[in-house]
């Protein structure tokens, strides 16, 4: 019978107050310096970094030939305290784990080098629960052919060009499965994150991108989908606020934003371009970028398409709400569109009932109100859904196109809830069906209508799917609102006037999430 052996990991421990003659095998054997220690290590090995600074020392597994395998990676985190790397020599990477596959960091600190951690033609590498600070380039940098990446629950800050930087070219394989999340990124002097060229499968989400001083110039974004085939990319539940430029897609398509915030933007919360190389066979093209369930509060602009060669399809905005933009909540300066781009269901700026589309120049677009589209050219549209073309307008040089939307808020108690208005007309006489919408909670909460622009103190009732459900009376300001905790299925609503006279007193507000319906 044979037997089939493998070796056992080791445990490994550093310390400055080590000592390298020591074996390292226990806390207190453990060795003084990191260039040492890693000579100790084999796959599957993992070190132990006491408290304590270690003043010019660099962590460097490529001169140790040092990797791991699938399901025995080398490691090098936190035994207690605050291990710090600080000081490292002149134009060196902190951490260099280039070549060398499956290497986790964990609790480490980095500070005052010039590049925080550095990776090339590697895979499998994951960063976590550290911090990279005052660095004169990056704090975290993947550079060409690194994929299978995770950053998470780290502090990246005050670095000379960006906070983390994956970066590859267009002649390269594309670097796949990357993750960043749940960290905080701030003050660099160029981008705080850079997906640079063919970087795909990417999920960034619950991370928090500002800046704590004036960074007001051109160079600093803080997301950059860069350059060219920066695809398949979700960016989820982040926070973006004080920053010229927080989010911007380039020449990229399959792109999901959602449930992210933008606060206090001094430019554009969102700008959407492209360029055309004869070296990039997909010349200029933004394609299926979905922006969606986002919060833009306090920016100069929204969101911005710009570039003369750009190529727009499939561009959807839905279920956003915009809030104190300075000047156009959909800015577009230029470029070609194909296919729909489809508003939807957005909350207007300020709560009020108008928002602003313009586009530049004048002469490139015409009204077509049987489709309720502006056209760039034949076939080519940008479409805005479920609104009545009387409510569409483009008007003077500047080719302003305002979209009226409907005065009716849906409170959940929880969660989101879905209102679609079919009919929205305050002013038919009495007996019409005034109000008329289809309604569905997310998650099954009970939810507070309230429906505006109605005669004050007049009458009305509301059914729900064909049958009487309510009664109200407007209140002095012509508002009624009703409550609804029946949401096994998606139910249809309608209001109308009554001739009842009795006074039925309002429901109050359950929830503190609101949508304004685009019709």
């Amino acid at each position: 019978m044979a037997l089939s052996t493998t070796a056992s990991a080791n445990d490994y421990y550093v310390a400055t107050w080590g000592d390298d003659a020591h074996t390292g095998l226990t806390h207190e054997q453990s060795v003084r310096s990191l260039d040492h220690a890693l000579s100790l290590m084999g796959t599957g090995d993992t070190l132990y970094m006491s408290d304590g600074t270690w003043y010019g020392e660099v962590l460097d597994f490529v001169g140790h030939d040092l990797g791991g395998t699938s399901g025995n990676p080398v490691t090098v985190k936190a035994y207690d305290g605050n291990p710090t790397l600080s000081n490292g020599p002149s134009q060196a990477n902190m951490i260099d784990t280039s070549y060398q596959d499956w290497i986790t960091i964990d609790g480490i600190t980095v500070i005052n080098g010039y590049q925080g951690y550095h990776a090339s033609w590697n895979s499998h590498l994951v960063i976590r629960n550290s911090t990279f600070s005052n660095m004169r380039m990056d704090g975290i940098n993947f550079w060409r052919q690194v994929s299978d990446t995770l950053v998470e629950n780290t502090v990246v800050t005050n670095c000379g060009e960006h906070g983390i930087h994956y970066y590859n070219q267009l002649d390269e394989e594309i670097m796949y499965n990357h993750v960043i999340r749940n960290n905080d990124i701030s003050n660099s002097g160029h981008n705080l994150i850079d997906l640079h060229t063919r970087i795909s499968n990417v999920i960034v989400e619950n991370n928090e991108l500002y800046f704590t001083y004036d960074y007001s110039g051109l160079e600093q974004v803080g997301l950059y989908l860069h350059n060219g085939d920066t695809d398949n990319i979700t960016i989820r539940n982040n926070y973006f606020h004080d920053q010229p430029r927080p989010l911007e897609i380039f020449n990229s398509e399959d792109v999901v934003i959602e449930y992210n915030k933008f606060e206090d933007i001094s430019g554009r919360a969102l700008m959407l371009s492209s360029f055309s190389d004869e070296s990039y066979e997909k010349n200029a093209r933004v394609f299926n970028i979905y922006f969606r369930n986002n919060v833009i509060d306090n920016a100069d602009y929204g969101v911005m398409f710009w570039g003369e060669d750009s190529i727009y399809q499939n561009i959807y905005f839905i279920n956003n709400t915009l809030l104190n933009i300075g000047y156009s909540d959909f800015y577009i300066h230029s470029g070609t569109f194909k296919n729909p781009i489809i508003l939807e269901d957005n909350l207007p700026r300020e709560q009020s009932k108008t928002f602003t589309f313009r586009v530049y120049p004048s002469e490139a677009i015409s009204l077509i109100d049987s489709s309720n589209a502006i056209m760039a050219s034949d076939d080519e549209s940008i479409t805005v859904c479920d609104v009545d073309a009387s409510s569409i307008k483009v008007e003077s040089i500047d080719a302003y196109l305002t979209i009226n939307t409907y005065p009716i808020y849906a409170h959940p108690t929880t969660g989101h809830v879905n209102v679609e208005v079919y009919k929205y007309d305050t002013s038919l006489p009495q007996g019409e069906i005034l109000v008329d919408f289809t309604a569905k909670s997310t998650d099954g909460g009970s939810v507070v209508f309230t429906v505006d622009d109605l005669q004050p103190n007049h009458c009305y009732d509301i059914k729900m799917d064909g049958v009487d459900f309510t009664s109200k009376q407007a209140d002095p300001s012509g508002q009624i609102q009703f409550t609804s905790s029946e949401w096994s299925r998606e139910h249809s609503f309608s209001v109308q006037e009554t001739t009842y006279s009795s006074y039925f007193s309002t429901t109050a507000d359950a929830g503190s999430d609101s949508y304004i319906v685009l019709g």
